[in-house]
């Protein structure tokens, strides 16, 4: 009885053992389940992986990703600060997300500052320049938001959303004839709310 007993406890303790879960298998479910658009489910994994390994950077930036998305800005950047702070070399990760998040804070000098630090690093993403865009009409920069849409869409020509967005700040503009080629060009291009557009400026 004795030897049985002892028994069920060792294969009781082998159980809890190999059930413990490490941060890197936590972050790598929660990486999993951002692709999946569970945003909500990853932030707690990307949290157990931080509870287990406060200073894994890439939980703090993945944890900030999915805040950005769930749209817990001041929450967001500070995961995304964390990040940089334990590990620099995240910057071309981070600055991105923390410019939006600066903008959704209405901190449009912040991520204007963000978006060019992004666009030193990588000078070849065209969501940098887009995001760069919004950023410049909400400063009323309406020709530096073009310039920066132009470059985008130079970058990527068969992205529709850059050819609705450029569209609708040309019409902004007044420029009524060329915005309404931008909207044809998303529409082609698969862009299903810019026949809506269209409707409403072309007619």
């Amino acid at each position: 009885m004795k030897n049985l007993k002892l028994s069920l406890f060792c294969v009781l303790l082998l159980s809890m053992i190999s059930c413990k879960r490490s941060a890197e298998s936590y972050y790598k479910e929660a990486a999993d389940s951002i692709h999946a658009g569970n945003f909500k489910i990853a932030e707690h994994l990307c949290t157990n992986a931080i509870e287990l390994k406060p200073d894994y950077a890439f939980a703090y930036a993945g944890r900030g990703m999915t805040r950005l998305a769930l749209h817990n800005y001041p929450g967001s950047l500070s995961d995304y600060e964390k990040a940089l702070s334990l590990d620099p070399n995240l910057k071309k990760n981070v600055y991105y997300g923390m410019a939006c998040d600066k903008h959704s804070l209405k901190d449009y000098p912040g991520a204007l500052e963000l978006y060019e630090k992004a666009i030193s690093i990588e000078p070849k993403d065209a969501g940098n320049y887009a995001g760069r865009a919004l950023t410049k009409i909400a400063m009323n920069d309406l020709q530096g938001a073009l310039n920066d849409y132009n470059e985008a869409i130079n970058l990527m020509p068969n992205h529709g959303y850059y050819y609705l967005s450029r569209g609708l700040l040309k019409n902004d503009m007044k420029d009524k004839n060329n915005a309404c080629i931008d909207l044809k060009k998303a529409r082609q291009l698969g862009d299903k709310s810019a026949e809506g557009w269209m409707y409403g400026i072309c007619n």
